[in-house]
């Protein structure tokens, strides 16, 4: 196995961690010139994004002692674990220590006795060849001091998938399409997982080759990436009990799909209208071509489109939009705020009343570009109404469409754009 083979993307900081595994692999060319190996580093970032993975493969191409240290006891005993772990570093050097999930130390945001208790002992470790690597989900509430070079040298964040990486899981975990059934396209794999983070994708398509073996069949199948897919958003079962809610559901949805293709062409992946206990009906997801433009007209329009759809089909709304309510007013309100429609309601030296006049002008040009924004989404989708209607049977006949059976439909529809 090549190094670091475990770990798809991030090649910077591979290289980056690679040098300082030379200095535990070859440590007398560095010390003959004075170089001394680091005291820490820390991985931080959002759940799911290789971390742990990261650091524990980081540790095995050191080809040096290894302790893992993550927190199973109270305050007061974990303040002792972590003495003894570092006493236990110290004297089987050259050793890296790893403090997997150190955000989750402290019992709550007030506390950092642990975080003391971890500086004071990689002072104490200082030019005994030992090496902290410590991951964490955020870094906020750790202290300055601790975080500050000397303690922790190198400094990395995974927060963003690398472009190209969820491809290149997607094709490992798949052996390149080897696994799937004639009927499923590697390219629908693929899109599907664009947004996705590395556990995630590993985790989705294990359980697709769980299902694969236990069903004993030689292929993925595309009911089972479909079952696997919803089940990681809590969609575990069809909960569609009456045909009017299947039917209210799949228009709804089509009203989001298309009008997403209609302001960015090519860009829906998946699609589907299982709805489960959670309330989730339904669901739509894009490339990042899209979703670079949350909080844009783009983005409020695409979110109004579920209602007008079912408002023009059946004269009426349902539930399903209220989150969609939620998040257009969420991404208006955000506008305000970066001084979208010229107002500015942190400004500073303003009366009480002033400032409330200028909220309540603010709320009144919130509401008037909500409803300007919901009339050009209605009439683009009146436009299309023939799209939207076959995509609206599709999703009733077959319950998901991937990123082909999307692109099959908008075949008949090619010239359809609008300019938001």
């Amino acid at each position: 196995m090549n190094v670091f083979e475990k770990v798809i993307g991030y090649d910077d900081i591979k290289e980056e961690l690679l040098k300082i595994a030379d200095m535990f692999n070859n440590p007398e060319g560095y010390k003959k010139i004075g170089a001394y190996i680091p005291r820490g580093i820390i991985i931080h970032g959002k759940p799911g994004m290789g971390k742990t993975l990261l650091a524990n493969e980081f540790a095995n191409v050191c080809n040096c002692n290894k302790i893992i240290l993550r927190k199973n006891r109270n305050a007061n005993d974990f303040i002792n674990e972590i003495k003894r772990t570092f006493d236990e570093a110290k004297a089987n050097a050259p050793c890296i220590v790893i403090l997997d999930d150190m955000d989750k130390f402290v019992a709550d945001e007030d506390s950092s006795e642990e975080y003391y208790a971890v500086q004071a002992c990689i002072d104490e470790v200082v030019n005994e060849d030992v090496l902290v690597v410590a991951t964490a989900n955020d870094t906020r509430y750790m202290p300055r001091s601790l975080l500050r070079q000397g303690r922790f040298d190198f400094n990395y964040e995974l927060s963003i998938v690398p472009k190209g990486v969820s491809e290149q899981i997607v094709r490992k975990q798949l052996r390149d399409g080897e696994l799937l059934d004639s009927e499923i396209q590697m390219e629908d794999v693929i899109r599907m997982f664009s947004t996705s983070r590395p556990a995630t994708i590993i985790t989705v398509l294990n359980n697709c080759k769980i299902s694969m073996h236990y069903r004993k069949t030689d292929k993925i199948l595309k009911s089972m990436l479909i079952d696997a897919f919803l089940k990681k958003d809590g969609l575990c079962y069809d909960a569609c009990n009456t045909e009017q809610c299947r039917i209210n559901v799949a228009y709804h949805e089509a009203g989001h799909i298309v009008m997403r293709e209609l302001i960015e062409p090519n860009t829906v992946s998946f699609a589907a209208v299982r709805v489960a206990e959670n309330g989730i009906s339904g669901i739509v997801y894009g490339s990042p071509k899209y979703d670079c433009y949350m909080g844009s007209r783009k983005s409020i329009c695409e979110s109004l489109a579920g209602m007008a759809a079912e408002e023009h089909k059946f004269g009426y709304i349902t539930e399903g939009s209220s989150e969609d309510i939620i998040d257009v007013n969420t991404n208006l309100e955000s506008n305000v705020d970066l001084g979208m429609y010229g107002f500015d309601i942190a400004s500073s030296g303003m009366c009480r009343d002033n400032l409330r006049d200028l909220s309540n002008r603010c709320q009144q040009q919130i509401e008037a570009e909500k409803k300007r924004l919901y009339a050009l989404t209605k009439k683009a989708l009146i436009d299309n109404w023939d799209f939207v209607e076959e995509v609206a049977k599709k999703l009733m006949e077959s319950e998901a469409l991937l990123y082909s059976d999307i692109q099959e439909i908008r075949k008949k529809y090619p010239n359809t754009e609008i300019v938001v």
